[in-house]
């Protein structure tokens, strides 16, 4: 979960400079250093999900205002070229990529009640 909110965060600022028409490349990210040094397990699910909640809430806000011309910009992050839109689709594919992994890896096995 504090993975989820750490890219959460990534790309919506990369989102917000390409979407804004800023041409400075973004550089990429180490995932594995990111949760390393974060010490989710110091946190709470509970504050975790609500970080999330929070967090995409924001997102969500944001990307109903960006205009039709906005939405074609692009801009260049983890060395690769990017548009504002690609970077919407980013934002929702790694929560949905990481939901299929738990249901593949780990709810199969769940006992129901």
């Amino acid at each position: 979960m504090g993975h989820l909110n750490d890219v959460e965060r990534v790309f919506s600022y990369r989102l917000l400079r390409v979407s804004r028409n800023d041409p400075t490349p973004l550089p990429g990210f180490e995932q594995e250093d990111f949760v390393r040094a974060a010490g989710f397990d110091r946190y709470s699910l509970h504050d975790l999900v609500s970080e999330f909640e929070f967090l995409r809430k924001a997102n969500t806000i944001a990307i109903e205002h960006i205009t039709d011309e906005a939405m074609d910009r692009r801009g260049t992050a983890s060395g690769y070229p990017v548009s504002t839109r690609a970077l919407i689709y980013m934002l929702v594919g790694h929560v949905d990529h990481h939901m299929a992994s738990l249901h593949e890896k780990y709810l199969p096995f769940a006992v129901t009640v």
